[in-house]
């Protein structure tokens, strides 16, 4: 017996259930929904980022460049990942950073832009980074570079 499963069902599994933080930010910048795995990457509770700026999830000195990006972006909404060539940080509910990778997704409901972005925590990747940087230092026959 097939099980019928709602379309709006599908989605919000798809949305509590991901790994992926999902972020929902209006034109304002303000947060109107967080998965599960937003709460836990940056150390809220569930619902504490609601009606929140998302700036509060960005390090004091990569905020400006972030609203200067913002204003580009909605001149020009196009899906995209953010920060090629730009190490992105997040800012944890203590204080602390982490390097993130980030997709933008613009999108229209109802008459209203929203932006949903797609979060990863990348201290995995930036950390193997690092170690083969280190192994290619070490094995050069040059020595280290600066």
């Amino acid at each position: 017996m097939a099980v019928e499963l709602k379309e709006k069902d599908i989605f919000q599994s798809i949305f509590e259930s991901s790994v992926e933080g999902i972020l929902v930010v209006d034109a304002n910048d303000v947060l109107i929904s967080a998965n599960p795995a937003v709460g836990h990457m940056f150390g809220y509770d569930p619902g504490e980022l609601i009606n929140q700026k998302l700036e509060i999830l960005i390090p004091d000195k990569l905020r400006e460049n972030h609203v200067k990006n913002r204003e580009k972006s909605t001149k020009n909404p196009i899906p995209r990942p953010m920060g090629r060539n730009l190490d992105l940080l997040g800012l944890k509910k203590n204080g602390s950073k982490f390097p993130v990778k980030v997709s933008l997704s613009p999108t229209i409901i109802k008459g209203n832009s929203i932006t949903i972005a797609f979060i990863s925590d990348a201290s995995k990747l930036v950390s193997r980074a690092r170690i083969k940087v280190k192994r290619c230092k070490r094995q050069s026959p040059f020595g280290s570079y600066p």
